[in-house]
């Protein structure tokens, strides 16, 4: 009663659109004949009769979106990703050793793992660019490839051969390359509103899955060697210490190949924002500014183009700060702080307190995309953060006196000068989501506009570019710490001002670039204005009999608004 006393009523006292109580006079009625059908949804894929496979195949009337499971299992497809990272890498240079391998070959699986990743990448985005439908054979072909590395690399300590290892992590690096097929997922499936938010629901794997891997390969070493004494610490045993995390992970890229199958959704074969501005007649305003990028653009011309390009070099920028920073701290607090000679563990609380930060941060962005804040403004913002907390930085190291032990659980000056210390470092790492993840929003909705959807080569070299960070960032380091000034204690003031240079040049650019980028929502503290519909909401289908030529979709918008509204309400008034 409460969702039908939220429609209006018209003249002859039926509840519906206005205008078209006779052309649905199923709305605002008790005796529905058949279920509706959902907005925009594809042809031959009308609701049942029977309500079970309506569940099953499309969605509720109440904002439930039909894709929403599928992209759940993206989103745990991912965190095993980041899982095999910190379960596996801590303990590969042991495993190397073990099975007689050196140093150089620990470092040559690294990077092969990266080259693999790179390489299969683009392919990956060039084969489902081809047709829409080909996403689900990439993520069986991507998720089959992880499970088949991971199973190599349980079964290395058994064969004790290192090229093992090697095969193992090349095998892992292409599997990784599914990391790029849920953007193209998400771009064809979520609203303009609706990326950001994603966007930063899968950057908190990172964080996630680099706390808990540690954590879950302990506790499986721990519980195994109480099981079985002898096999369960045997180093070459299938059931050894390094072999159970590939195991693990074997079992749960199993589960994930299983669970992508069985809730998958093919997208649609254009995103949800151009079906519906195609199915409004007249068209329905969109809330913001399209972006000043000619459409039907080719690969190479959007991602030479200044204005996709500075948003990549955004993404690669606050990569390359963040990871540069973060392998400063140890050899600074070594020589600036004096802990490598009393207390090298000391680091952890810095790395910990990175990892908090990054966190909750992550949190507050996900806040700011539920909000729909322009992703435009937040990366500006971001970039801008980075840049004035890493001036903090160099003034706050260049001011701590150097030959001294300072202690962060000694004297008031020794706690004061770990917090002078800390507290920069902290805040670079507290602006990085937001610099990063709107960034990596912002680039798909200018590709989206320019490529006409087909957004999969293109989102496979942005993540290219941005892994170059990690590969470039030691080498940068480098070349500019000098082994004197770091014996010396000096803080390493040149590769900081070179970062502080980068995320300069890009907030600049970034200001000339603002209304070229156009605006993918409301500005922010404003609330959304004409927001298309979503495609779960109720509406006639295009055979439907009852329909008339002037059917447009803000009628439809204002209905299911009114829909929504009653039900937050009921549920408010404690209604289940």
């Amino acid at each position: 009663q409460e969702l039908v006393s939220a429609v209006p009523k018209q003249a002859d006292g039926q509840r519906g659109p206005p205008g078209q109580s006779a052309a649905y006079p199923h709305y605002g009625s008790h005796h529905t004949r058949r279920p509706m059908p959902l907005a925009f949804e594809d042809e031959g894929n009308r609701p049942s009769r029977r309500p079970l496979l309506n569940k099953l195949r499309t969605v509720d009337l109440y904002g439930v979106n039909k894709y929403i499971r599928c992209m759940y299992v993206m989103w745990f497809v991912r965190l095993f990703d980041f899982l095999e990272m910190s379960m596996i890498v801590p303990s590969l240079q042991g495993l190397i050793e073990t099975l007689g391998g050196s140093v150089q070959e620990y470092y040559l699986c690294l990077s092969i793992f990266v080259a693999a990743l790179m390489v299969v990448r683009p392919l990956v985005g060039r084969y489902v660019d081809g047709h829409h439908s080909r996403l689900r054979s990439a993520y069986n072909m991507t998720l089959g490839t992880s499970v088949l590395s991971n199973i190599v690399y349980a079964m290395s300590p058994n064969w004790s051969q290192p090229a093992i290892v090697l095969v193992a992590r090349g095998f892992a690096g292409m599997g990784s390359a599914s990391e790029g097929l849920m953007f193209v997922y998400l771009n064809r499936v979520a609203l303009a509103g609706e990326r950001q938010e994603w966007v930063t629901k899968f950057a908190a794997t990172r964080s996630i899955g680099y706390f808990c891997g540690p954590m879950i390969a302990t506790g499986l070493s721990t519980a195994m060697a109480a099981a079985f004494p002898v096999a369960g610490q045997d180093p070459h045993a299938p059931i050894g210490p390094f072999a159970l995390p590939g195991w693990f992970l074997a079992i749960g890229n199993i589960v994930m190949l299983i669970l992508i199958n069985v809730t998958w959704q093919d997208p649609p074969e254009e995103s949800l924002v151009a079906r519906q501005l195609k199915k409004a007649n007249p068209p329905a305003p969109v809330a913001g500014q399209a972006p000043q990028l000619p459409q039907n653009m080719t690969v190479n011309s959007f991602l030479l183009h200044w204005v996709a390009f500075v948003v990549m070099l955004g993404n690669f920028a606050g990569s390359f700060i963040g990871l540069g920073l973060e392998q400063l701290v140890s050899p600074t607090t070594a020589h600036l702080l004096g802990w490598d000679d009393h207390h090298p563990h000391l680091n952890g609380y810095v790395f910990s307190a990175i990892g908090m930060v990054l966190f909750v941060s992550q949190l507050v962005v996900l806040q700011f995309a539920k909000q729909r804040m322009e992703d435009r403004f937040l990366f500006v913002f971001g970039v801008t953060g980075m840049s004035l907390s890493l001036f903090a930085v160099i003034v706050c190291w260049r001011s701590i006196a150097v030959g001294h032990y300072w202690d962060p659980f000694g004297t008031s000056g020794d706690r004061a000068v770990f917090l002078v210390f800390t507290l920069p470092v902290l805040l670079v790492f507290a602006f990085m989501p937001l610099c990063m993840n709107c960034s990596v929003a912002l680039f798909m909705r200018l590709a989206n506009h320019a490529l006409s959807g087909k957004i999969g080569v293109a989102q496979a070299v942005q993540l290219n570019f941005t892994s170059l960070a990690p590969l470039l960032a030691p080498l940068y380091e480098l070349w500019l710490y000098k082994a004197q000034d770091e014996k010396a204690g000096k803080p390493p003031t040149h590769c900081l001002v070179g970062m502080l240079v980068l995320g300069l040049v890009i907030t600049v650019v970034g200001f000339c670039a603002y209304d070229r980028w156009g605006s993918g929502g409301p500005k922010p503290g404003e609330a959304p204005k004409n927001e298309p519909a979503r495609d779960n909401a109720v509406a006639p289908s295009d055979d439907d009999p009852g329909r008339k030529s002037s059917d447009t979709i803000p009628h439809q918008v204002s209905y299911v608004s009114a829909q929504q509204e009653a039900l937050r309400r009921a549920q408010n008034a404690g209604v289940s």
